[in-house]
């Protein structure tokens, strides 16, 4: 069994990790009011529990792994000390990334208004676009209308001048002079 933060309790079974925290012996259970006796008793009945086939006739419990060299030669308080330096560290960079994250959330967030504002601005000018497409269809109906009206306009004034060009000059300026005077 192993206690918060990996700790090893008196009983448990298999390896684990290294810990720079020593676990209490038998011995020092005894220093805390627990005959040595009923803690080495605990520690067989909780092995023997947990490991069918281990032998009743081991009263020791099983020897824990030293801690890992770096932590061999420093003291708790150093060892405690650089845990802090590195969750200071740690929690600098943790600080530095969401302040990075909040920048690209707020430059996602402008560029959706954005994308937003352009979505909207496109809509109208498409219908705009519509309305200016179906004027110059009718421009373009009215002006072939007009195309139409000018060729026959065209037509018949060619068959007048085709008509009076058999005349003289002088008779159509004579015309002309009369109507004149007409009106």
């Amino acid at each position: 069994n192993t206690g918060p933060a990996g700790v090893q309790t008196p009983g448990s079974v298999g390896p684990s990790a290294p810990s720079p925290v020593k676990t209490p012996t038998a011995a020092a259970s005894s220093a805390f009011g627990t005959p040595a006796g009923a803690a080495a008793k605990t520690e067989t009945s909780s092995s023997a529990s947990s490991a069918p086939f281990a032998s009743a006739s081991t009263d020791r419990p099983e020897p824990i792994a030293p801690p890992p060299i770096e932590y061999q030669t420093l003291t708790v308080e150093q060892i405690l000390n650089r845990f802090q330096s590195e969750l200071e560290t740690d929690a600098l960079s943790f600080l530095q990334q969401a302040q990075r994250v909040a920048r690209y959330d707020s430059v996602i967030r402008h560029a959706h208004s954005s994308l937003f504002q352009l979505n909207d601005s496109v809509s109208r000018l498409m219908l705009h676009q519509a309305e200016v497409d179906s004027q110059l269809l009718g421009i373009g109906s009215y002006q072939k209308e007009l195309e139409g009206t000018l060729d026959q306009l065209e037509r018949n004034v060619d068959e007048l001048f085709a008509a009076q060009s058999e005349r003289d000059v002088e008779e159509a300026d004579v015309e002309r002079e009369r109507a004149y005077e007409r009106a």
